[in-house]
């Protein structure tokens, strides 16, 4: 009995011997950087990168199978956390948040039918298209809250609410809406349409107080020729807005908003100013004032911050000083 408890406890051993020689021999190499990575990443885990977690998105980095500025949750300043580990530069990058392109809560819009079914807005599609009048509406039962790693949405009056200081434009909640009202737009697209009726104004004016009716007030009113009516309803072109907010002021629906208030002031140096008098005769608000001989000045109550004066001054004397609010 002893010789074959020796004999087993011998070939015990001996396989033992093998598998760690094997182990030591085959193993795979881990890149020390990879720990260091998962330090600076935030561990939200939320899949806005396109990977299945951060460990897997930091494998992808080192791989350089993602861009180095891929982490959506972390921004500019893990960018910047998980260039300096690898050694590398990261282009400065545009912050985007999501918005909802609806006001319509439930005391701004009319109801087909008392919906009675479970809380997902995708179920609630299913049944008739939903219970809100609008078929462009928000249904307000929190699929794209439930989705939000990050807390940043909320339920308020059967209607999403996002936190643009709590979003970070991971894009869940965009994927997340059947109706496909919730956008990612640049933080610094400050004027937003809260709309997404694509029907006639008459027929927004039946079920929504707060819809856009086409009316092209807002196309009228802008000194940029920013925005349009497409379809029924008020596009703007980033590109061309200036966020000065006559629009805004215009619309008879309250439908534009200042979703991401700027506050944006001209500023004429008098060292610069040759009195001319170009800005004051462009200006729409009557916010500049002065006569030649003398530098012109800006009367800041009424100033939008249109930056109609900056583009017509030929002394380029005039800027723009901008505060978010």
């Amino acid at each position: 009995m002893v010789p074959e408890l020796v004999s087993l406890a011998g070939i015990g051993f001996l396989a033992s011997l093998g598998l760690g020689i094997a182990a030591k021999r085959f193993a795979v190499k881990e890149d020390p950087r990879l720990d260091k990575l998962l330090e600076v990443l935030p561990g939200a885990n939320c899949g806005a990168c396109g990977y299945a977690g951060c460990s897997a998105f930091a494998k992808a980095v080192l791989n350089e199978e993602a861009p180095v500025n891929g982490c959506v949750a972390g921004g500019e300043s893990v960018a910047l956390k998980v260039a300096k580990v690898l050694g590398k530069k990261v282009e400065k990058t545009e912050r985007m948040v999501a918005i909802v392109a609806c006001q319509g809560t439930d005391r701004l819009t009319r109801q087909r039918f008392i919906y009675q079914g479970i809380d997902d807005c995708r179920a609630a599609v299913n049944i008739g298209g939903g219970s809100k009048a609008c078929p462009y509406g928000c249904l307000g039962l929190g699929s794209c809250q439930k989705v939000c790693p990050f807390g940043a949405i909320t339920i308020e009056n059967a209607l999403a609410v996002i936190d643009p200081e709590e979003c970070v434009g991971c894009g869940l909640c965009v994927d997340e809406c059947p109706r496909g009202i919730i956008h990612l737009v640049p933080l610094k697209a400050s004027v937003q349409v809260l709309c997404s009726s694509h029907v006639a104004g008459k027929t927004v004016k039946d079920f929504c107080d707060v819809g856009c009716i086409g009316c092209k007030r807002c196309e009228r009113a802008c000194p940029f020729n920013a925005i349009h009516v497409v379809d029924n309803l008020a596009v703007i072109n980033p590109d061309k807005c200036t966020a000065c907010g006559i629009c805004v002021e215009t619309c008879p629906q309250h439908t534009l908003n200042m979703v991401f208030p700027v506050k944006k002031l001209a500023v004429i140096n008098p060292d610069d100013c040759i009195s001319c008098g170009m800005c004051q005769k462009v200006c729409p608000f009557n916010a500049i004032t002065g006569a030649k001989g003398a530098p012109y000045e800006i009367i800041n109550d009424k100033c939008h911050g249109c930056g109609l004066c900056v583009s017509q001054c030929k002394a380029q004397a005039i800027s723009l000083m901008e505060e978010v609010l």
